[in-house]
């Protein structure tokens, strides 16, 4: 094991050296310390040491700042059930991993939607209010990683209720590497004049391990759980591919805009020819994820929902809109077997249906014709990436004995071996992203078609 200071660590996980450092951490043990100068036990932000791959990261824990609150979110995880496992990339020998690099591989952005709907029985700040007047609350949410992943928001202050009050205020934010992510809810105590606002508690964790959905988040001040205290939220997140053109910002991703794993060659024919020869295997897979991924959100949008919504609203709007407009709707059953059978709305009618109607029914074909291609040919395009990778990696003996047999200089070798890391990382994680990407399609059409029988939608099987 190594120990480093505070200092030297901070160098070496900024961004000319941070890829050097993750390495190092992959065959080597590193403790992190806070600096000497450090003298009123104040913490550094961990956040970067971490994803760097730093295994020990100490902290000041008679100081409950931001990072020692961090540090509790961080193991919070599991349970605070001990060690928490790095990310894949981080361990494995072959794969690469940049922290600041905004084009590594497997790279998976999501939007995410946090609404922060109400509060629970928010205390007066520790050591009491000197007025002995009623809080008056807001909430600050920060995001903590990448530069580009770091955001904080705000709502507005709720005057004169610490007991329940309310805020139904939504922010959504796009977040590119999520598994390296951390966000902290703070509640405080608005003061009027040249007084600070007081802190009352907050709640910090990873972001990728809050699920999606209707949640309680319990709050906890000095480390301390604040009893029967909670903010009730909404999460919603979803693949982020760029605004939408009903959207009109951003970057709408057609296939002639996709970003697609980089070709990259490593100077081994061997290897060059596996990867190259995956190229448009890789490119299937993005076109596959991003295909369903567009489908998904122009079906949500077409029925009037934003990205926190969940597909059996849509289906509900859908049926709620055919009815006002008496025109009777069903769902054809297509698909040769039933594990890849998806669902086509059908529709007669002899007057002209709302155009409302046609654009839900529209995408709502086109959801179902991308998850019908993610069902039929996903597991199998996953499986050929899969074994181009360990392809890859049955030559990576043969690799290191190329470089020692040439003379490759150190500044070569460690380019060559950054090259083949970018080509192993990259096969394996497209492969895992579109299986993922396979199990949540399987999963919206499931909660499809409990939504068609609920709201008594007529099916019919067709081959």
């Amino acid at each position: 094991m190594s120990s480093f200071g505070e200092s030297s660590a901070v160098k070496y996980s900024s961004r000319n050296t941070s890829t050097s450092f993750m390495m190092y951490n992959k065959r080597q043990l590193s403790r992190i310390y806070p600096s000497g100068r450090r003298v009123d036990s104040s913490n550094y932000n961990p956040v970067d040491m971490w994803n760097s791959g730093c295994q020990i990261v100490a902290l000041n824990y008679q100081t409950q700042d931001v990072s020692m609150d961090l540090n509790d979110g961080k193991f919070r995880q599991n349970g605070q059930a001990g060690y928490i496992l790095k990310p894949r990339v981080q361990r494995e020998e072959m794969s690469r991993f940049d922290f600041h690099d905004r084009a590594m591989p497997g790279l998976h952005p999501k939007l995410y939607t946090i609404t922060v709907i109400s509060g629970q029985a928010l205390p007066k700040p520790p050591g009491g209010n000197k007025h002995g007047e009623v809080i008056d609350p807001y909430i600050v949410i920060n995001t903590f990683g990448r530069p580009e992943d770091q955001y904080m928001f705000k709502t507005r202050t709720i005057q004169d209720n610490g007991f329940n009050p309310t805020w139904n205020q939504s922010f959504s934010f796009v977040v590119h590497a999520p598994d390296y992510t951390y966000v902290r809810f703070k509640v405080m105590d608005e003061d009027w004049g040249p007084n600070a606002d007081d802190f009352i508690g907050q709640f910090s964790a990873p972001l990728e391990s809050i699920m999606p959905g209707y949640r309680h988040i319990h709050l906890t001040c000095s480390g301390n759980a604040l009893e029967n205290t909670s903010l009730f939220v909404h999460v919603g997140t979803m693949d982020y591919i760029g605004a939408t053109p009903k959207a009109g910002k951003g970057t709408f991703k057609t296939r002639k805009n996709r970003e697609y794993p980089a070709s990259v060659s490593v100077n081994f024919p061997a290897i060059d020819s596996i990867y190259h020869g995956s190229t448009p295997n890789l490119r299937r897979a993005v076109d596959m994820r991003e295909d369903y991924t567009f489908a998904y959100v122009m079906f949500k949008e077409n029925c009037g929902h934003g990205p926190q919504a969940v597909i059996s609203d849509c289906v509900q709007l859908m049926a709620v809109k055919a009815k006002t407009a008496n025109i009777s709707i069903s769902l054809d059953v297509i698909g040769e077997s039933q594990a890849t059978q998806v669902y086509r709305v059908d529709y007669s009618t002899k007057t002209q249906p709302p155009q409302t109607l046609v654009a839900m029914v529209t995408s709502f074909n086109h959801l179902n014709k991308a998850i019908q291609n993610l069902l039929v040919n996903g597991e199998t395009l996953a499986t050929e990436l899969k074994k181009a990778y360990k392809d890859c990696c049955s030559h990576h003996g043969d690799l290191k004995t190329h470089l020692q047999e040439t003379g490759a200089n150190s500044r070569k070798i460690n380019t060559t071996m950054e090259r083949y890391g970018y080509v192993t990382c990259t096969l394996t994680l497209q492969a895992d992203q579109l299986l993922r990407c396979r199990e949540t399609a399987a999963t919206d059409l499931k909660l499809i078609g409990e939504a068609a029988q609920k709201h008594e939608i007529e099916m019919k099987t067709k081959m």
